[in-house]
């Protein structure tokens, strides 16, 4: 059944990423693959959950089941198969009511400027060594960008007239798209003091990249400190400033006002400016 999913909608365009190696990663798990579809009762994929609980954390499962559920209704309806739709259904709110399958918790994570300090002194006095961890550090602070994104950044993507990027196969709950990002001028100053060695601006491995943050953190002594925050920071940052919402989604990429949203409560501040006068914003603005 989950193969015939994959095969019959893949070429339809309603397969993001997530959703893609989610069912590529059941369909490679023959504790559930192999359940015959035609007789599935909710206590199997409820056993299922049990024993993947054992090494996955709820969020997983909850994306695990969603896009099961998904499966099954498509096929039970496009190729009239009689299969368990309903149960699929049935599990997915039993395990949503007992927190076996659950949402990921929004994180509000921002980094303190006691904390940035920390991780780009440490950069400073050697850590650097073939990635500079403080550059990387700081343009994402004020561009927003993913890690992902970053490390796909090209010079040839830079147009410094109109003070944007291009933002090659960036992510998307469809499909990755490309598009033209907004550089504020702090993050135009770190690309523009990066040495030309590759076609990349930043050429360095996107897991690399985390790889490096957690181990400074993690010698700095600072906790739950994620790489992703500081896409955060840059977003609340720049509302803290003033921004439209327009203008921060041409920073962000977003494309949606819901992704934004939980933004909003900052517009009950005064507008402020966390890094001004601080000694390592790009420019000294």
């Amino acid at each position: 059944m989950l193969q015939t999913y994959l095969d019959d909608f893949i070429d339809v365009g309603n397969f993001g990423c997530s959703k893609l190696a989610t069912i590529k990663a059941l369909i490679n798990r023959p504790d559930l693959a192999d359940i015959d579809a035609m007789n599935l009762r909710r206590s199997d994929i409820l056993d299922y959950l049990r024993r993947r609980l054992k090494e996955a954390k709820p969020q997983t499962m909850k994306n695990d089941i969603m896009w099961l559920s998904v499966a099954f209704k498509t096929i039970a309806a496009s190729r009239e198969w009689p299969i368990a739709a309903d149960e699929v259904s049935a599990a997915l709110d039993v395990a949503s009511q007992t927190k076996m399958a659950k949402k990921a918790e929004q994180r509000d994570r921002r980094p303190t400027l006691e904390e940035l300090e920390q991780i780009i002194e440490l950069s400073e006095r050697g850590y650097r060594k073939k990635m500079p961890l403080d550059e990387l550090v700081l343009f994402a602070i004020f561009s927003a960008s993913r890690q992902e994104e970053i490390a796909k950044l090209r010079w040839d993507g830079l147009d410094r007239e109109k003070k944007r990027i291009l933002v090659p196969e960036a992510k998307d709950p469809v499909r990755p798209m490309s598009y033209w990002a907004h550089i504020p001028d702090e993050a135009l100053a770190v690309i523009e003091r990066q040495p030309k060695t590759d076609a990349r601006i930043f050429p360095y491995v996107s897991k690399a990249i985390s790889a490096r943050f957690t181990q400074a953190t993690s010698l700095l002594g600072i906790e739950d400190l994620r790489f992703h925050d500081l896409r955060h920071e840059a977003a609340s940052y720049w509302f803290e400033r003033g921004l439209q919402i327009r203008r921060v989604a041409q920073i962000t990429g977003h494309r949606s006002w819901g992704t934004l949203k939980r933004y909003t409560h900052l517009y009950d501040f005064d507008e402020q400016d966390k890094y001004a006068g601080w000694r390592y914003r790009p420019l000294g603005k």
